[in-house]
């Protein structure tokens, strides 16, 4: 018994190594540098098998929910900036707040040439739903302006659309559950990248759960 016992620690430390080296093997990541909520994505950012890393300045609208595509024409001086990734907090008056709802979003000016993309998402407060342009691709819980029209749930997403030129990222979310919450990367790329990112990411946390 002992010795299968530890026949199965053996496989769950080996599964564990290699779902921790594997996806390095296997992707690419590539932090981006968002500047103003704009981000020039050129070809060659997602080529074989690299992931972008959507790090830097979005456009943040403290308690709003946006999600149409006319608001690609707002100034960028209408939008607060956000850094990605970072601790969630807002200010009401003098005071510092870690609780409430927002809209991230970022213009994402993609090859001419009509592609399949992916985004995954580890964490973006306990509810958000994502957006490209006016298409609503995912939810998480449920998004409202309030605790109690609200819904919190931990939950990663992969999601899938087909874009060309400028595109608008959304994402609508809250945080009403969580005393303090900090924003995980957004991670972009081509569709078969991304898939093979988001089994990657299951086989890890499968093993996880053995151990």
């Amino acid at each position: 018994m002992k010795a299968k016992a530890y026949l199965y620690f053996i496989i769950s430390i080996t599964l564990l190594m290699m779902a921790t080296i594997v996806p390095d093997l296997l992707i690419k990541q590539v932090t981006a540098a968002i500047e103003q909520g704009y981000l020039d994505v050129k070809n060659d950012m997602l080529s074989g098998n690299k992931i972008l890393v959507l790090n830097g300045e979005w456009q943040y609208v403290d308690s709003g929910l946006l999600k149409t595509e006319s608001d690609m024409e707002r100034l960028p001086s209408e939008y607060q900036m956000m850094t990605v990734p970072s601790l969630y907090e807002r200010s009401e008056g003098s005071e510092l707040l870690y609780k409430g709802y927002g809209t991230l979003s970022l213009i994402l000016d993609l090859p001419e040439k009509a592609n399949y993309y992916g985004l995954s998402f580890e964490y973006i407060g306990s509810a958000y739903k994502v957006y490209i342009n006016d298409d609503l691709l995912g939810e998480v819980g449920k998004v409202a302006a309030t605790m109690e029209e609200s819904r919190g749930i931990y939950g990663p997403q992969t999601v899938y659309f087909k874009g060309a030129g400028k595109t608008k990222l959304t994402v609508e979310f809250n945080n009403f559950y969580d005393d303090f919450t900090f924003i995980q990367p957004v991670k972009l790329g081509n569709k078969s990248a991304i898939s093979r990112y988001a089994l990657l990411q299951i086989v890890k946390d499968l093993v996880s759960a053995i151990i």
